[in-house]
């Protein structure tokens, strides 16, 4: 029977009778994590920018990372825009505006949007979606070798 008992600076595991003491710093652990999350997090940003429509490059330009809870970050393009960008769907209201004021909802419309290629050729909906599935391999090995710094 293994029991791993938590204090602070100390894990003391016992085996059998066998008592083993592994001391290591927990403020460091945290640390190197925290420093390998934010740089992992930055270099997802990068990586998917060329999969973010361009067209004056206000969308692309306004991803920002937010800490959105313990051990959490999160990426946010943040215009007014982003979501049915990122969805590829026009969305209209029941007028057919594309455009409503504050607190009006705007429901998807079967129109698909069209990206321009020009600046970023890979620009795709689902921009997050297409740089994961290209880059994921990629960022496995940048968290190891972040962490390791």
């Amino acid at each position: 029977m293994v029991y791993i008992i938590h204090l602070r600076d100390w894990i003391h595991t016992k085996h059998h009778g066998t008592d083993i003491r592994i001391k290591f710093n927990v403020n460091k652990l945290n640390s190197k994590f925290e420093n390998m999350h934010q740089k992992l997090t930055e270099e997802i940003r990068k990586d998917t920018s060329e999969y973010v429509p361009y067209a004056s490059g206000y969308l692309d330009k306004s991803a920002h990372i937010i800490n959105a809870g313990e051990n959490r970050k999160e990426i946010v393009w943040d215009t007014p825009y982003a979501r049915f960008q990122y969805y590829g769907r026009v969305m209209r209201d029941s007028y057919g505006r594309t455009s409503v004021g504050k607190g009006e909802k705007k429901p998807y419309v079967s129109n698909k949007m069209r990206y321009s290629k020009d600046i970023h050729p890979k620009a795709t909906s689902f921009w997050t979606i297409a740089s994961k599935n290209q880059h994921m391999g990629e960022w496995i090995e940048k968290a190891k070798r972040f962490f390791s710094d």
